[in-house]
């Protein structure tokens, strides 16, 4: 498990610093077919995923706190699938982009929630 926590959470941050960092290169890249770019909304989405990252690689770190630091990663991996799951939905995205969005944003995002659930379970459990 912590392995694969520190593997979501360094890829969230390079990631998100490359689209904070090179907001317009990021959109270019990976969210042109979205429409027209903007900068500073793509650096806001970069600062996001630098969180979850950031959260993610804590969570490896410290296994007794695993559950909120991934909660709270996996609220963020949610909510920006679900946003893409309308944007396929109301036929704002191509629906031939559903396999890049299930690559780069459903599966990190289920893997994340079902962790987040495993460990907040696992929390709750009485220590023997």
């Amino acid at each position: 498990m912590t392995a694969l926590l520190y593997v979501f959470g360094l890829v969230a941050i390079v990631a998100g610093g490359f689209a904070f960092l090179a907001p317009l290169a990021f959109f270019d890249l990976l969210a042109a077919y979205t429409g027209t770019p903007n900068a500073h909304l793509v650096r806001d989405v970069g600062a996001a995923y630098i969180a979850a990252g950031v959260a993610l690689c804590w969570a490896a770190r410290r296994p007794a706190r695993r559950g909120p630091l991934v909660g709270v990663a996996a609220i963020f991996l949610l909510l920006h699938a679900l946003g893409h799951v309308w944007d396929l939905a109301t036929g704002q995205v191509a629906l031939s982009h559903a396999l890049i969005d299930a690559v780069q944003v459903f599966v990190p995002a289920a893997v994340t929630v079902g962790l987040a659930v495993y460990f907040l379970r696992r929390e709750r459990e009485p220590h023997e």
